[in-house]
């Protein structure tokens, strides 16, 4: 299927100088082995905002991205719950205690 959905986030720049972000977006199946990584990179954007100012940024979400790679390597579409994260930084505890934002996330199933 060439259906595709799009996640967007905003992003503000709540700092007192102007700055860069790298927004990425991260795809986690709930059902994953442990072969398989936790959080998988689908996609990235730079841009770039003035103190106080927001910006939306999207993502489209297609086949593509939904594939996993599976223990023989062919990359195929499972059904079941599927996480998607959009942030500056990998989802996770460590990445904000490192200092990052949190992220932003949601579910989406397959069929």
């Amino acid at each position: 299927s060439k259906e595709k959905v799009t996640a967007t986030v905003t992003v503000t720049n709540k700092g007192k100088k102007a700055g860069e972000e790298v927004v990425q977006l991260y795809l986690r199946h709930e059902d994953a082995g442990e072969d398989e990584p936790g959080y998988v990179l689908k996609g990235f954007k730079r841009i770039a905002l003035q103190p106080g100012a927001s910006q939306k940024v999207s993502f489209s979400i297609g086949t593509d991205e939904l594939k996993i790679i599976d223990e023989i390597g062919k990359a195929e579409i499972r059904p079941g719950l599927i996480h998607l994260f959009i942030g500056g930084s990998l989802p996770g505890d460590r990445s904000e205690a490192l200092g990052a934002s949190k992220v932003s996330g949601t579910t989406i199933t397959l069929k």
